[in-house]
């Protein structure tokens, strides 16, 4: 399985009008939350995140995960099932996974995709966390507390864009210096 994390409805609708020929983009773009609008007009509405994905699968013919996908604080993050096709390419992952466990790394499983535990000594912590601070752009605030939960997420560490993009980079600093 190949997870996904759009920041927003907006890039997370984009993908979904590439999959599929059968997506109103524009009209499902205004509809309201955990809805969409087919070709044809018809409008799907769902209740729950998971029964939007379903409906998707059923109504567009995606191939996505209805219990693994959710929305979190950083955004859409959408679960992709393997196919046939890319069978291979899971096998291949478990296998370099299976390898790196017999190498006495510790791995954990974020529900996401299995990765290596983030294992940082303090010079690494201080050099992650000033690659973090780096990405602080002023006239981009939002776009920078984006990219800086994107970053978190590639280390293992999920952050909740809420928060100040100060806040947001303390947090990712005691997230990895907790897993110590």
């Amino acid at each position: 399985m190949e997870a996904k994390l759009f920041p927003r409805k907006v890039e997370f609708y984009h993908f979904i009008n590439s999959l599929s020929d059968n997506f109103d983009l524009k009209k499902s773009l205004i509809a309201r939350e955990h809805s969409f609008v087919t070709n044809e007009g018809k409008h799907v509405n769902s209740i729950h995140f998971s029964n939007f994905i379903s409906n998707l699968n059923k109504e567009l013919g995606t191939n996505f995960d209805h219990d693994a996908s959710r929305v979190t604080p950083a955004g859409y993050v959408i679960v992709v099932k393997d196919d046939k096709k890319s069978s291979k390419k899971s096998e291949k992952k478990e296998e370099k996974m299976e390898d790196k466990k017999e190498q006495g790394l510790e791995i954990q499983d974020r529900g996401l995709e299995v990765k290596d535990s983030v294992v940082v000594n303090e010079g690494q912590v201080e050099s992650l966390v000033n690659e973090a601070k780096a990405i602080y752009d002023e006239n981009a605030k939002k776009e920078s507390k984006d990219k800086l939960a994107e970053f978190a997420l590639s280390k293992g560490v999920t952050l909740a864009k809420n928060q100040t993009f100060e806040d947001m980079v303390n947090q990712f600093e005691k997230s990895l210096t907790e897993e110590k």
